[in-house]
């Protein structure tokens, strides 16, 4: 981030994603404190992260004001046999199969989480519009 900041990159510019890789709370704070943008996408692959730690993570985030940072996306259709072997293309999981099972599993599971609907608003419309916006 220091590179890219000290050649003048705004640091609200720079997007992580894949921070959902057992990254800690701190981790997720420093970033966060620092105006960069956190997309996570290991969704229910519990080999890189609990996924309870990682809506928890997001709900730390959201308390200490930084929703505005948070974008979420899957990556899909992947079997991962061990957090070192990663990419073996199965469809054994019928559910995580394209990336429609972002609106039919991962929001379901934020909701029941206890995140707002306008959190997951914010999120899923508002964020990634303001990625793409021209600045």
């Amino acid at each position: 981030m220091s590179f890219l900041t000290s050649m003048g990159v705004d640091s609200s510019r720079i997007y992580l994603a894949h921070v959902d890789m057992n990254t800690s709370e701190e981790e997720f704070l420093w970033l966060a404190e620092r105006n960069i943008r956190l997309v996570t996408t290991n969704w229910d692959f519990p080999y890189h992260m609990d996924q309870a730690e990682a809506r928890r993570l997001l709900k730390v985030l959201i308390e200490k004001g930084y929703l505005g940072q948070i974008l979420i996306s899957i990556d899909f259709a992947l079997a991962i046999e061990s957090r070192w072997s990663v990419g073996i293309w199965t469809w054994d999981n019928a559910d995580r199969t394209s990336y429609a099972y972002l609106h039919t599993g991962v929001i379901p599971k934020l909701r029941n989480s206890g995140f707002t609907d306008a959190q997951i608003e914010k999120i899923m419309h508002d964020n990634p519009i303001e990625m793409l916006q021209w600045k």
